[in-house]
């Protein structure tokens, strides 16, 4: 929760455990951004004051904080004597908790800066701080006995605190992954890589660009033009909307979609097109941090259309209102109600209206619609809502009166949305309606291959990255760069070499907060949605009664509220079967588990499954190799991913079979030498023919896995695979012409043929 000014008024007292608005005894694994703040020279501050006058110094800086932190819906976790420890995202998570921090930053300094004006005409010392940011996982929950504090245990608080340590005084220092979440809403200087103790990399360090701090808070992203794929129809039914008004008509389109589906893009496309035909293109844009500020997009455009924030005094402020317009028609009643909602100060010999506030905000509001109304009279212009869900209730009153009468002008004024929306206004007849669905196969490859330049990926890569994205635009950029960054793949000429493993459940760093807080968003069912999530993706409500922690009220109850927020949803052939609508939301679940919750919670999936569903683990022996491995239990594990490899052999599934081949031997490590050298026996011999089949008998890997298995039946005599090994060995060297050793190995296959008939 936002620290408020009472519980600031106890300066040293961390946030109270009981303000989490989940349970206190839990504890996350999750990404969160940390903001660490520090007086500069707070030494040389207590040798120069009273020890009371700097109580009060501190409390101040504490106070002025505390109100920007809340502002931006962050929570401080400890106050660490004239230090602040912040928390964006827990303990509630929001899709953009980087840009809150650094949000809340820039307005501290500016707080501060405020306070300092005024310690100045007290006659006491100026105030300095430095600020750090970082953003990483952390476990995050309850430390300490008697009195607990919710803390964030690893390296990102560490790290967040050297970053402030080595920030210039009165700025802002940035870790290299809270740069990437927020790098195109800024202007930037690389600070270079900072070496600290303890920290294995080097951090890259940035820091603000200082012509960023007047108006950052309202400053939009930068968002440079992207190609589009898959949205032909949608393109082309906005062009013929903007061709219909560019001949003198109104129109109105709605644009609805989930998170991350274009709307955006489709927008920026559109105004490109205005652009290029010298028209006016005005953009409203809803934030998260401004739901309850009266009219803020509507202020925001305002000031940027008549560049009222390049103005130095209220005077020329005030001037280029008047200016602006002049050419609308309103007259003085009219400037002054702008004036106010702009907060210029009227000038003298100009009165303002006597009206009551209700009249005032009427007369507002139709002012400003009088306004876009003229810019459509001088031509057609372009006007674009952009989210409307996080728009404050006077701006929603304010489009419901725009609304009928853009359909009336030579205006086309699109909206955007999230699904969850809904418009308080009435459709209009002839409105278009557009609703973004998820991209097909062709279109999501089409983004991918813009991303790669065009090279391709290995087909495996590729099909991870398609099934972990759901045809969601903004997923499958994400995803891909995310695989490109992780060092797996090597660059040849036309192409992308697999060089590693694929990281386990990667989630991309920039989609991490959005998928925490649409679980966070969801109370009590965010635990069922955790256990659904260690069952996979599609799951059964009968095995998530068996295996929650939840009684079955609790559990039906959590999925209802999963399906009302449309992360989850009933298979249709099977009505007791769901499954995750997103592949991401479910590793995210999967991931804030613990990993003792994670173990526990497997193990019961595998009883059930062998408890309940004996006939499909038979079938599926992977299956609960895969819940095996997770609850840790290695040799059973390794067994059953050696039985599935053998089922896939005896279908010839080669693919299959090397896959879930390789997963046991992934696991051999975790045993004792003694336990580990038959079962890899056992999987060697069975890979070997499978690799044979995809790779041909003289490949590099079928001659690898031969000389180990041979190795292994050296130091364990008399197993029966020791054949298996020399005639893998045999046809390896005799199909790459290496004769003498394929003679070699055939005079060993015949004395052991001959031994086991003497036998």
């Amino acid at each position: 929760m936002p620290v408020t000014g009472a519980a600031v008024a106890q300066a040293h007292a961390p946030l109270a455990a009981a303000s989490s608005p989940r349970a206190a005894s839990t504890a996350d694994r999750r990404q969160i951004t940390i903001l660490f703040c520090d007086l500069v020279d707070s030494t040389g501050l207590a040798g120069t004051l009273d020890p009371e006058d700097l109580r009060e110094l501190i409390r101040d800086y504490h106070r002025a904080c505390a109100a920007v932190i809340a502002r931006f819906d962050g929570s401080i976790a400890q106050y660490l004597g004239d230090g602040l420890l912040v928390y964006f995202g827990y303990p509630r998570a929001h899709e953009d908790d980087a840009p809150r921090a650094l949000h809340a930053a820039l307005g501290m300094l500016e707080s501060i800066e405020g306070l300092n004006e005024r310690l100045q005409r007290l006659g006491k010392p100026r105030l300095r701080v430095r600020i750090g940011i970082h953003t990483g996982l952390v476990v995050v929950g309850e430390v300490g006995e008697g009195h607990q504090e919710q803390l964030a245990i690893g390296e990102v608080p560490n790290i967040a605190a050297r970053l402030q340590a080595a920030a210039e005084p009165d700025s802002i220092a940035v870790s290299g992954a809270t740069h990437r979440l927020i790098r195109e809403r800024f202007a930037w200087r690389d600070l270079g890589r900072l070496e600290m103790k303890g920290v294995i990399h080097p951090i890259p360090t940035f820091g603000l660009a200082r012509q960023n701090v007047a108006g950052a808070e309202n400053a939009p992203p930068k968002r440079l033009p992207k190609p589009i794929a898959g949205r032909e129809a949608e393109l082309a039914l906005l062009a013929d909307a903007w061709a219909k008004v560019s001949a003198g008509a109104g129109v109105v389109i709605s644009v609805s979609g989930e998170a991350g589906i274009g709307k955006s893009r489709l927008v920026d496309a559109l105004r490109e097109r205005a652009s290029a035909d010298r028209k006016s293109a005005l953009v409203l844009r809803c934030s998260p941090f401004h739901s309850t500020s009266e009219l803020h997009p509507v202020v925001e455009c305002f000031e940027a259309a008549l560049g009222l924030a390049c103005a130095e005094t209220s005077a020329e402020r005030f001037g280029r209102l008047e200016r602006g317009l002049r050419e609308s028609g309103l007259g003085s009643e009219g400037l002054a109600l702008l004036a106010a909602l702009m907060s210029i100060p009227l000038p003298a010999g100009v009165g303002a209206p006597n009206l009551s506030p209700m009249v005032a905000r009427q007369r507002t509001h139709a002012a400003l619609a009088e306004w876009l109304l003229g810019e459509a009279r001088a031509g057609p212009v372009l006007i674009a809502c952009e989210d409307l869900h996080f728009a404050d209730p006077s701006t929603l009153e304010f489009l419901a009166l725009l609304v009928p009468l853009a359909a009336a002008a030579q205006m086309l004024l699109v909206l955007t949305f999230r699904p969850e929306f809904n418009p308080p206004w009435t459709a209009l007849p002839g409105a278009r309606q557009i609703h973004l669905g998820r991209l097909q196969g062709e279109a999501a490859r089409a983004i991918v291959a813009r991303l790669t330049g065009g090279k391709a990926l290995p087909p495996a890569i590729l099909q991870t990255v398609l099934a972990n994205t759901d045809g969601v635009p903004l997923f499958v950029e994400e995803f891909t760069s995310a695989v490109l960054e992780s060092g797996v793949l090597v660059e040849r000429d036309n192409r992308y070499e697999l060089a590693g493993e694929l990281p386990a459940g990667l989630i991309p760093q920039t989609l991490r907060d959005s998928l925490t807080a649409r679980l966070d968003r969801l109370g009590p069912a965010r635990t069922i949605a955790r256990h659904a999530a260690v069952i996979g993706r599609r799951f059964h409500r009968d095995l998530l009664d068996a295996i929650s922690t939840e009684n079955a009220c609790s559990v039906a109850e959590g999925l209802r509220g999963l399906e009302a927020a449309d992360l989850v949803h009933r298979v249709d052939a099977e009505p007791r079967q769901y499954e995750f609508k997103h592949a991401l939301v479910q590793v995210a679940a999967y991931e804030s588990l613990l990993r003792r919750e994670r173990i526990d919670m497997h193990m019961r999936v595998a009883r059930e499954l062998e408890r309940a569903l004996p006939e499909l683990v038979e079938r599926q022996p992977e299956l609960l190799a895969h819940h095996l491995t997770g609850a840790q239990q290695w040799a059973r594990a390794i067994d059953r991913w050696l039985a599935a490899g053998q089922r896939n052999l005896a279908q010839w599934a080669n693919a299959e079979a090397i896959a879930n081949l390789r997963a046991g031997l992934s696991l051999l490590p975790n045993l004792p030498a003694e336990e580990r050298a038959p079962l890899e026996l056992a999987l060697l011999t069975t890979i070997g023919p499978a690799l044979i089949a995809t790779t041909g008998f003289g490949s590099a890997q079928v001659g690898e896995v031969y000389a180990r298995a041979r190795e292994l039946c050296d130091v364990l005599e008399g197993r029966a695979e020791f054949f298996s090994a020399l005639w893998g060995s045999w046809v390896y060297h005799h199909v790459r012409g290496e004769l003498g050793a394929g003679q070699q190995f055939a005079r060993r296959m015949l004395k052991l043929a001959d031994d086991a008939d003497d036998e």
